[in-house]
């Protein structure tokens, strides 16, 4: 639905009282914005003259990151789906003691479907800025500024949506799932940070 909306509908929601867009969603739209601006960036480079050497691997990357800005689009929908799911949990009955058992079995799986979301766009945003230093690096310098703004985009998506993750943690019963989904999520933030960080080492805007 949200992926569908224009940028005045979205952002107007996002500044309502409703609950949602919220920030899982805002941060599979900047991580779509960043992907988004590296494919452009790689469209700016191929096929143009003095390029002539990076034109496959310019074309195969525009293509991927395309591809990549277009699916974090559908992950807005999926954010909203997973807070959907979490909400219908809590309204289930808790009258006898076989309704409290359904609702703590829903709440818990509601949980997983609310962590899983935003850890899988922390997932795929970190792993975009894999091919960012070649990107950067070979690209047209008429847009190089463009690849820089992508790179913090898709650096600032991953820690925005492993917000959402850490804040879901508690509601994880299995302890060491949750241990496993903490540790995901500290090595993803660190290593995102990382990346971004030896990216952006010496290019001058």
């Amino acid at each position: 639905m949200f992926e569908k909306f224009t940028l005045e509908q979205f952002v107007t929601d996002a500044a309502s009282a409703k609950p949602t867009p919220g920030g899982g969603s805002v941060a599979a739209l900047t991580a779509s914005c960043g992907a988004a601006l590296m494919a452009m960036l790689c469209n700016l480079t191929a096929g143009k003259k003095g390029f002539e050497n990076f034109f496959d691997e310019m074309s195969r990357l525009a293509e991927k990151y395309s591809a990549a800005a277009k699916d974090f689009l559908a992950d807005i929908d999926r954010d909203v789906e997973a807070f959907g799911c979490y909400m219908a949990a809590l309204r289930l009955p808790k009258d006898t003691e076989a309704q409290k058992a359904e609702r703590a079995a829903a709440l818990v799986a509601a949980a997983d479907v609310a962590t899983n979301a935003p850890l899988s766009v922390a997932v795929k945003a970190e792993a975009l800025l894999d091919d960012a230093a070649y990107i950067l690096k070979n690209g047209n310098p008429s847009a190089v500024s463009d690849g820089v703004i992508a790179v913090r985009l898709l650096a600032a998506a991953v820690d925005a949506a492993l917000c959402n993750v850490e804040i879901n943690l508690p509601y994880i019963k299995d302890v060491e799932k949750r241990a496993a989904v903490k540790s995901m999520a500290d090595g993803l933030k660190k290593s995102a940070g990382q990346k971004a960080e030896n990216i952006l080492k010496g290019i001058e805007l």
